[in-house]
């Protein structure tokens, strides 16, 4: 999902360790508001992590949660 009001990039802790098998930096963890008010806590951070949407190449910083809305949110960082 592209979201332009989001203020991060998130994706899942499954698809962290499925798919990107990148490390976490667990020091970069964060608390967050969710667009339903709900609170939750992101485990840590994963930097440049390589994304392709057919001829387009780009990295991303992807925070990971563990109860997340969907597999990968790209916000405006992004």
């Amino acid at each position: 999902i592209i979201d332009t009001g989001s203020q991060l990039s998130i994706m899942s802790r499954q698809v962290s360790k499925a798919q990107i098998n990148h490390p976490i930096d667990v020091g970069r963890s964060i608390s967050m508001n969710d667009v339903n008010g709900g609170k939750g806590r992101l485990q840590g951070l994963v930097e440049n992590v390589p994304l392709t949407c057919r001829a387009v190449q780009t990295k991303a910083n992807l925070y990971v949660g563990n109860h997340v809305p969907c597999n990968l949110l790209l916000g405006r960082p992004w």
